[in-house]
């Protein structure tokens, strides 16, 4: 691989010119006359040049202060959240990994190189290999085979790996992310920092309303250590406070974007934590949603607040208000999603400050151009029906912990050799997901989006997603076209913590 001077700088996310600049550098310099968007709060780029997207990530172990303040901090209520210095897996040497940039029809070549030490000791029972890894993109329709997106490949300590995959020429636009998914330490090495976004970009992109505005990517964590700064017992994972009193964004703690009144501006939303739900809500903004997991919606929706399980994706346009001042995105307090613990509070996230002079922004009107490969799936379509139900349940031979508590699907730990869902490729399922437990629990299957059809059994408005919300004692119905990839891959619960201690199955496209 010839590593020219400018491919360096590309795959460093470092300028050749100035629009190459991190978007929250060039914000810094927006305005004069007040507060400043925080530097650095964008992540670097990497983006395909000529059909081709080539980064390198190295995981390793980075010594960081977290979570990063920025210069012009703010007393935003609630608990003092007091830096640390930690030792965490990341990549590349930071808390969130590069922003990757693709578009259909391009090849994608992700070198993994894993420089951390060998695998420790884990007490028998507990999910390990804490420094074996791999690489997931979430919700992509690509292959899963070979060194594709294959979950079932190890990259193991002190080794290198080429991963690489086409982006389909009629892939829908949209956010999406990458995250490690080695079964036993998936929740591990995410909440250690190990996520990025990959973005898909498309012809919704070339709505004049939406390429006027300026983005911002937003990866929303909160990475969990010891008392030394270390992540290194899954004990530390398995539920409890995590995700409680803060979440970062790109590693900022509170971080600030500055507009102007009625300026608009995309937001790409990725939530990357392991396991609270976030409802989202900005002061005096309503969120202006035109895409979810990857599926573009029909026509803009306006909402007041917007929920994401962990691992969903959004983008919104935001149009600042024609009143300058400060305004706070908001996690809002929630606990519908584990109602046996005690509900998260409402925090701040980030400020917006609208400050300077006016200018005249659009928001979109109108229909927005749909993927072609996401139209509803007719009742005529389906060619089968499965019936799945997620449980927990102590006792379990394999189990974790003392109580030896299993995290099931269908009565049975995950078993990477064994095939629990073999499905025939050209196939249109309507599949019945059934929660035997009080937890919601974040449904999740890879190699592309399902629509959901049916919650609590009561017919909703068909909407694609590649996660969704499986209610406590509840029922979720989805529908999905396997007739893009055979191979094998997985479903799962994206509570990570639950992935790892069982509670996925294998499913098998042939």
């Amino acid at each position: 691989m010839n590593w020219t001077r400018r491919r360096f700088l590309r795959n460093s996310g470092v300028a050749l010119g100035a629009s190459g600049l991190p978007l929250g550098m060039l914000s810094a310099c927006f305005s004069d006359d007040g507060l400043r968007t925080t530097p650095g709060l964008q992540m670097p780029e990497i983006r395909s040049v000529d059909g081709l997207l080539e980064a390198v990530l190295t995981l390793d172990y980075a010594s960081l202060v977290y979570p990063l303040l920025p210069a012009q901090s703010f007393d935003a209520g609630g608990p003092a959240v007091t830096p640390r210095n930690v030792t965490l897996r990341c990549y590349n040497g930071f808390i969130t990994g590069p922003t990757l940039i693709a578009r259909p029809g391009d090849r994608v070549r992700i070198f993994i190189r894993n420089r951390l030490p060998n695998d420790p000791n884990i007490p028998q029972g507990a999910p390990g290999q804490f420094n074996t890894t791999n690489l997931h993109v979430h919700g992509a329709f690509v292959s899963p085979k070979d060194n594709a997106d294959n979950i079932f490949a190890d990259i193991p300590p002190t080794t290198d790996y080429l991963m690489e995959f086409d982006v389909p020429p009629d892939h829908p636009p949209g956010t999406y992310w990458y995250h490690p998914h080695i079964h036993g330490s998936v929740a591990l090495q995410v909440a250690s920092g190990c996520a990025g976004a990959f973005i898909v970009e498309g012809d919704v992109d070339a709505v004049p309303e939406i390429a006027a505005a300026r983005e911002h990517t937003l990866v929303f964590q909160s990475l969990v250590t010891d008392a030394s700064g270390r992540l290194e017992d899954f004990d530390l994972i398995d539920g409890g406070d995590i995700e409680r009193d803060f979440m970062t964004v790109n590693g900022y703690l509170r971080p600030t974007i500055v507009m102007r009144p009625g300026e608009v501006r995309q937001l790409r939303l990725i939530h990357a934590g392991i396991y609270r739900t976030l409802v989202l809500a900005l002061d005096g903004h309503p969120l202006h949603l035109f895409s979810f997991d990857g599926d573009t919606l029909p026509h803009i929706e306006t909402v007041d607040t917007l929920q994401l399980v962990p691992a969903n994706k959004a983008s919104v346009l935001i149009q600042a208000s024609t009143t300058p001042g400060t305004y706070y995105l908001r996690r809002l307090a929630f606990g519908d999603d584990v109602p046996f613990e005690n509900p998260v509070p409402e925090i701040v996230l980030a400020r917006i400050v609208v400050q300077g002079e006016p200018v005249a922004m659009d928001l979109p009107q109108g229909a927005l151009p749909r993927p072609a490969v996401l139209n509803d799936i007719a009742d005529e379509e389906i060619t089968g029906y499965r019936t799945l139900v997620f449980d927990v349940q102590d006792g379990v031979p394999g189990g974790y912990g003392p109580d030896q508590t299993g995290f099931l699907v269908d009565q049975q730990l995950f078993d990477a050799a064994r095939v629990d869902q073999l499905v025939t490729l050209g196939s249109v399922e309507e599949w019945t997901v059934v929660n035997a437990t009080g937890a919601q629990h974040p449904f999740h299957i890879h190699q592309g989006p399902f629509q959901v059809v049916a919650v609590n059994g009561v017919p909703v408005e068909p909407r694609w997603a590649d996660t969704w919300p499986l209610p406590g004692y509840g029922t979720l119905t989805i529908r999905q076209r396997f007739d893009r990839f055979d191979g094998r891959y997985v479903l799962h619960c994206h509570m990570l913590p639950h992935e790892d201690m069982g509670m996925m199955q294998v499913v098998e496209v042939v």
